[in-house]
């Protein structure tokens, strides 16, 4: 639907009415109105551009995921819209442009562009953490010092004494393939579950490579009932990822559809908000990308997000205290005295965020989480499930507090099956649900995604999972427990390739329906993308940032950075056009907004806060004389 077609519809008795347009580039702009298939959103985006090998063709993510990303920020905006007119009683137009849904996917992309004038490039072969075993390949999450000791010691690995390419996180990076060298002779003796159910329980995060074939035959996916059959041939497709705990939609179950309701005359109230979600409150326990993500975009909304770290366990995307993690994650002029606060990946997810510290293991900070909770409308958390249970915070227990609370949960593989206590990242995940199988040069070997595209994925559905219990709340008056496996999240995605059981090897950049779609290099060395009759050259992520057609529609943003002035970043989608969501303020400091929120929503007083930062349970950055990590 066009604008003018929305406003006639208003303008005719139909004011509560919620239109929502998915484009490939929006409403507005020079591109206005062009249609775009799957793979030139890619290579417009800046995705095609990160994937594959810097010797080989860029690649789109398999299948339509482009359009995929684009139709999921339209249901989020719907559900949004949906929410704001139970206060306003108005409806609106909703926008969502693929284009600009991808680019807000790739937001750790742009910020990291912005910091250092880079962009992810694509890697070198054999960087990637795919190691060959007995009977395919297996992602290894293993720099990082615990996991390696770990798959040295279980694997009876011999080291050389003194050989310093293995002898730190950074050193190990820049010897990856050394690092494969010395690995792969004792991972090809074991097959690839052999070695995911033997260093899983250690927590060493690793993934099997599985085509989907596999993933129909998979125990874990069996035991959550993942798949459902359609249609006469029994076609097998993914269910839909987004679960009520203990509730799972079933298609082929659903009843008749009731007699449709009286139209929603939407009578006007009072209250207009100026944001759609400003009414909404998030307690917001998530960390790394993949829930980070999930709540950064209910906050562009509006939703007032108070992020808790830990003052002694940051968010790992923060880097760490000390700034000496082994990329490169900080502005070109280093680290800093805070780099905890300068770390693109965390700045990437985290803006429109109060932060705040609380040790959870302290039985006086518990009770002071019990009191946010009471004020809030949802709680969100990626832990593996055995953590809430740990610190006595189950469903059950923020129930006892707020009966009507929204808890997400967003574990790696659901919050039960056989895996759901093994440690997951995107960089597992990707492999675990097929995509990992079908990203590659046609005949190839597998690989994984440019950057950790399946926590994206989880966070776009993260969200969708707490504004649809919120629709639900909004007419029934429950809570909700809602559950998103990162895992089957991802699963989503590839749901053509799962109609192909035959389809076991990288799909370069063709899709199950066929068509022709290719990537191909011109004599200059620029790589250009054909489909549907279309070409368009294949974008690094500082061209995007320099894409005519966002700036024309002013997506791109500039903010003001705790500890590093102005960044630039993707802007919000999707785009409500009555109460559209803004970019506030950027990432939060390290525990900055703890004696805000203390004092002003919990009601303690000064000299209590003074004793609570004395005894390091709460504050900015970590503790007066620290010495970890």
């Amino acid at each position: 639907m066009r604008r003018t077609e929305w406003r006639r519809a208003a303008a005719a008795g139909h004011p509560a009415l919620i239109a929502v347009s998915v484009t490939p580039f929006g409403l507005s702009g020079p591109w206005a109105g062009r249609e775009a298939p799957d793979l030139i959103i890619s290579a417009l985006s800046g995705m095609a551009g990160i994937n594959g090998y810097a010797d080989g063709m860029p690649l789109r993510e398999p299948g339509q995921q482009a359009e995929m990303v684009g139709a999921l920020m339209g249901f989020i905006g719907a559900l949004a819209a949906l929410e704001e007119r139970e206060q306003s009683g108005l409806g609106q137009l909703v926008e969502s442009s693929c284009l600009e849904a991808m680019v807000n996917v790739l937001a750790p992309a742009v910020v990291e562009w912005s910091y250092t004038g880079r962009g992810p490039q694509q890697r070198q072969r054999g960087t990637d953490m795919l190691f060959q075993c007995a009977d395919g390949w297996m992602s290894l999450y293993i720099t990082a010092n615990k996991a390696w000791e770990t798959i040295v010691t279980v694997l009876d690995v011999r080291l050389e004494a003194g050989d310093e390419r293995f002898a730190s996180e950074l050193s190990r990076r820049k010897h990856a393939a050394a690092m494969r060298d010395v690995l792969e002779p004792h991972l090809l003796s074991r097959t690839r579950k052999e070695l995911f159910d033997l260093l899983s329980p250690m927590r060493v995060v690793v993934g099997m490579v599985a085509a989907p074939k596999d993933l129909l035959a998979d125990e874990h996916l069996a035991a959550r009932d993942a798949f459902v059959r359609v249609g006469a041939d029994a076609t097998p497709i993914p269910r839909v990822p987004i679960r009520t705990r203990g509730e799972r939609l079933k298609p082929e179950l659903m009843p008749a559809p009731a007699p449709a309701p009286a139209p929603f005359r939407g009578a006007a109230k009072s209250r207009r908000p100026a944001l759609p979600l400003e009414h909404i409150v998030v307690t917001d326990l998530t960390q790394a990308w993949a829930g980070s993500y999930a709540t950064q975009l209910l906050a562009d909304l509006g939703a007032k997000v108070i992020k808790i770290e830990s003052r002694t366990r940051p968010d790992p995307w923060r880097g760490g205290f000390r700034g000496e993690r082994g990329i490169q994650a900080y502005p070109s002029d280093g680290p800093g005295e805070r780099p905890y606060n300068r770390m693109w990946l965390a700045n990437s997810v985290n803006r429109n965020k109060m932060d705040i510290t609380l040790d959870l293991s302290n039985p006086e900070c518990r009770e002071l989480f019990l009191a946010l909770v009471r004020q809030s409308d949802v709680v969100a958390e990626n832990f593996t499930p055995r953590v809430l249970p740990n610190f006595g915070l189950e469903y059950e227990r923020l129930r006892q507090e707020k009966e009507d609370i929204i808890l997400l949960s967003m574990p790696g593989y659901g919050l039960d099956g056989p895996y759901s206590d093994y440690p997951a990242i995107g960089g597992t995940i990707e492999p675990m649900s097929g995509n990992s199988a079908l990203l590659g040069e046609p005949g190839g070997l597998p690989q994984t995604s440019g950057l950790m595209y399946p926590d994206a994925v989880a966070g776009l559905h993260g969200a969708a999972a707490v504004l649809a219990a919120l629709r639900r709340k909004a007419r029934t008056g429950a809570g909700s427990h809602m559950e998103i496996s990162q895992h089957e999240s991802m699963l989503s995605m590839t749901a053509p390739f799962h109609a192909h059981e035959w389809w076991e090897t990288p799909a370069g950049n063709r899709a199950p329906a066929g068509g022709d779609a290719r990537v191909e290099q011109g004599a200059s060395g620029q790589w250009v993308a054909s489909a549907g009759g279309l070409t368009e050259a294949v974008r690094s992520i500082a061209e995007v940032a320099g894409c005519e057609h966002l700036a024309a529609r002013g997506f791109f943003v500039d903010v003001e950075q705790v500890d590093i002035g102005r960044q630039r970043m993707a802007g919000v989608s999707p785009l409500l056009h009555r109460t559209p969501g803004s970019v506030r303020w950027g990432t939060p400091g390290h525990g900055q907004d703890s004696r805000r929120v203390l004092r002003e929503l919990l009601g303690l007083d000064e000299r209590t806060i003074d004793r609570l930062e004395a005894e390091g349970l709460t504050g900015e950055g970590p503790p007066s004389g620290w010495q970890g990590d």
